[in-house]
């Protein structure tokens, strides 16, 4: 067993001896369980007991399970590694411990520790605690939170999603070895991700982020930059300017709700920019449901002659395009509802990590002929992140 690997289970150890234990999440999975994304794991009182309480997060579910003191080390020592989940991080009352595998016989060790404890609710039906609180003073600049840092109730919805959001984003995140941490978020808007995210990565992972919003409606930069200077986030920059006019170097590109295309050129801004991790949850298909071919096979004309099965199949035939063509650009790719549609309809995310090695030119080749192959199939020209692609593949 690696000596770091050892390490981290003397301290789940200890941390369970001494009632430290908060928090384990897991990611990074590389295993045989298709589509298992990432898993959290938390201490619970049942009926007394103590215990602890795993969330394994697949593609399209949660499975929970509960398991005893005991369990907890096995299930640990068994599900990390080199076929399993690659990046394990443990926090407790004294600090931070994380290991992270790069190779079989190569791993990492990283620990922070601090001086102020946290008491840890061991309640099994508790109000679930948010990485971030809504005590946190950016929340109430963009009104989402009362005089009192309470979150008011039409803002419920939209607080919900964006800790959604960074809950998804803690995982690849945490296999970003570098202090700093260059972030562009396309399409800002308010900001309201944009400012999460940069909390999240100052204050929970310690890092020194450089955030960049872009966002063409000058009032909200101007809203933006206000209350970054207000709350104390001096590398946080909004900047007027559209999406496909950026010019992004970044280590995180993301973008949340960029209307139809604007969500393509913020994916070819994060492959070209050299983003190890990308995220985008799409708004609006249209440009695929306008230049669908009218005659289509009869498999797919069954379902498109009626409209609004026609906008579903081109939002599924757009993500999974864009999906492919980043499997193509080197990432490995997931889609999910990082919310439920009670809170937005607009619920899907696609999350992109950069592969550690490039892929052969043969498997390159063969995802991309895979795209034409696809574009075909719906009698489509070209699409917009398929074009952007192309042309930067002739001028290489």
């Amino acid at each position: 067993m690696p000596p770091q690997f050892q390490k981290f289970l003397l301290q789940l150890q200890k941390s369970q001896k001494e009632n430290n234990y908060i928090l384990m999440l897991l990611g990074s999975y590389k295993g045989g369980e298709k589509d298992l994304r990432s898993c959290t794991i938390r201490p619970v009182l049942v009926r007394g007991n103590l215990q602890f309480q795993a969330v394994f997060r697949y593609t399209s579910r949660d499975v929970t399970k509960v398991w005893t003191s005991l369990e907890l080390q096995s299930h640990v020592a068994a599900r990390i590694g080199h076929s399993g989940f690659r990046d394990a991080v443990l926090q407790t009352k004294l600090g931070e411990f994380a290991v992270h595998v790069v190779t079989k016989d190569r791993w990492k060790w990283k620990q922070k520790l601090v001086t102020n404890a946290k008491e840890v609710s061991l309640e099994h039906n508790r109000v679930k605690e948010r990485l971030i609180p809504e005590s946190r003073p950016f929340l109430r600049g963009l009104g989402l939170t009362d005089n009192h840092g309470k979150v008011q109730a039409h803002s419920m919805d939209k607080f919900v999603q964006i800790n959604r959001f960074v809950e998804m984003m803690a995982a690849p995140l945490a296999t970003l070895q570098q202090k700093e941490i260059r972030l562009w978020d396309m399409g800002a808007g308010k900001g309201y991700v944009t400012f999460a995210m940069y909390d999240y990565l100052e204050r929970v992972l310690g890092k020194m982020p450089k955030v960049t919003a872009v966002e063409q409606r000058a009032e909200l930069v101007a809203q933006g930059n206000k209350l970054a200077q207000a709350v104390g986030f001096d590398h946080l920059t909004f900047r007027a300017e559209s999406i496909d006019r950026a010019r992004v170097e970044a280590d995180v590109v993301i973008a949340l709700h960029a209307c139809d295309t604007a969500t393509d050129d913020a994916i070819f801004h994060g492959i070209r920019g050299g983003a190890q991790v990308i995220a985008v949850a799409p708004c609006c298909h249209k440009e695929v449901r306008r230049a669908m071919a009218k005659k289509l096979p009869m498999e797919i004309a069954l379902k498109t002659r009626f409209g609004i099965l026609k906008e579903r199949e081109a939002e599924m035939v757009t993500d999974a395009l864009r999906a492919l063509l980043l499997e193509y650009a080197g990432y490995q790719v997931t889609l999910a509802d990082f919310v439920s549609d009670v809170h937005t309809p607009k619920n899907v995310l696609l999350l992109a990590v950069k592969n550690s090695q490039p892929l052969s030119a043969q498997k390159a080749k063969e995802l991309w002929d895979q795209a034409e192959h696809f574009l075909a199939v719906y009698g489509l020209r070209t699409q917009r992140l398929f074009g952007l692609l192309e042309g930067w593949k002739r001028s290489a």
